[in-house]
């Protein structure tokens, strides 16, 4: 399931700004979004819609474990 993002961040280069250091929470994800969406893209080539739907579903999943009941 995670295998798209590795295979993501593996594709990007590694870019370091004094206001937005690489490897900081999701900068790759919205780099992709951003590459996507400027070249008229509705998917990624590298993260498919089905795979982040699959990792948000996760994450829910994780989130409500954790989460204690109100």
């Amino acid at each position: 399931m995670l295998e798209p993002l590795r295979r993501l961040r593996s594709a990007r280069q590694v870019r370091t700004t004094r206001d937005s250091p690489a490897g900081t929470g999701l900068s790759c994800e919205a780099e992709e979004v951003m590459r996507c969406l400027r070249a008229g893209l509705i998917e990624s080539p590298f993260v498919s819609q089905q795979a982040t739907l699959e990792v948000a579903e996760l994450v829910e999943r994780v989130r409500a474990a954790w989460t204690p009941p109100a």
